[in-house]
């Protein structure tokens, strides 16, 4: 699980995309299958470089564990997204705890599907080692047409309370 997690976060940090139109099935790393599948997208390919790469463990555990415990399925990126999402989110909201200055800024953006979305971002200044530091953390996106009501019934909206 931990060489599963360190690529993941590797590549969520470079906003790398995880996954593609097929994520499932065998993931070899001898044969045919150690190029990637045809429709195979980052996070298997980066799983499957390191392989190549000869990073021992992971080959181990691609070649002997059993399909549950390879930490590899689209339910597992899943997790690990909102784990790392709630581990940022905490850390900001101790930050903003401790913030002797806070607002909210609100937005309207459009994704790439056209969607119109809320954007929520919170500013902050808190004190840094190196003095006082103006920092940005993102609160919540949701849906710009949704009402009140929905919106509180939203689960994304409802983790982004802790702000």
């Amino acid at each position: 699980m931990v060489v599963t997690r360190k690529v993941f976060e590797k590549a969520v940090a470079q906003n790398i995309p995880l996954r593609g139109h097929r994520d499932d099935g065998k993931l070899d790393s001898q044969g045919p299958n150690v190029v990637a599948a045809e429709n195979d997208r980052n996070f298997r390919r980066l799983l499957r470089y390191h392989v190549k790469g000869g990073n021992s463990l992971l080959q181990r555990l691609v070649d002997t564990a059993s399909g549950n415990a390879k930490y590899t399925s689209k339910q597992i990126q899943n997790e690990l997204i909102r784990t790392i999402e709630e581990l940022v989110r905490s850390k900001a909201v101790r930050k903003v705890k401790t913030a002797s200055v806070w607002c909210l800024i609100a937005d309207e953006s459009t994704d790439r599907q056209t969607k119109k979305l809320k954007v929520v971002v919170c500013r902050y200044v808190y004190r840094s080692e190196k003095g006082y530091v103006i920092q940005e953390d993102l609160a919540v996106v949701v849906d710009a047409f949704q009402t009140l009501s929905e919106l509180a019934e939203d689960e994304n909206a409802n983790t982004s309370r802790n702000f």
